[in-house]
């Protein structure tokens, strides 16, 4: 007796294969496979980003940590207030970076949380 070509073993991977197409074909945003900063949009990002250092050149370093990017600004496009590890709140709109202000209570916040590990790394080396 011959067996039939079509073996149900292979029945499993054809019904994975076929909802994977469904899948890509009703949901094809999710399968991009691109930096949400490289596409050209007409979408405003609105972030923060905090200043991580002067550079000899004037331009300041900012970090953008929500996109793991570092953009370089120069030092005039500052607000006049700005010194090291102030969070700003930036607007990214196709490839351009403005910042719009200091995020004061956020700034305020995360120099607190810096003091607060500080304090508790001085008091471990303290007792060591």
């Amino acid at each position: 007796m011959r067996r039939s070509v079509f073996r149900f073993r292979y029945l499993f991977l054809l019904i994975i294969l076929f909802i994977g197409c469904l899948y890509i074909i009703f949901f094809p945003e999710i399968v991009t496979l691109t930096h949400p900063l490289a596409e050209k949009s007409f979408v405003r990002i609105k972030t923060y980003g905090v200043l991580d250092r002067f550079l000899p050149t004037g331009e300041a370093v900012i970090l953008l940590e929500q996109y793991d990017l570092q953009v370089l600004i120069p030092r005039e496009r500052l607000p006049k207030d700005s010194e090291e590890s102030t969070y700003f709140t930036i607007h990214i709109d196709d490839q351009e970076v403005s910042i719009q202000g200091i995020d004061k209570a956020k700034t305020f916040k995360e120099k607190q949380k810096a003091e607060k590990l500080q304090r508790r790394l001085n008091n471990e080396g303290a007792t060591n």
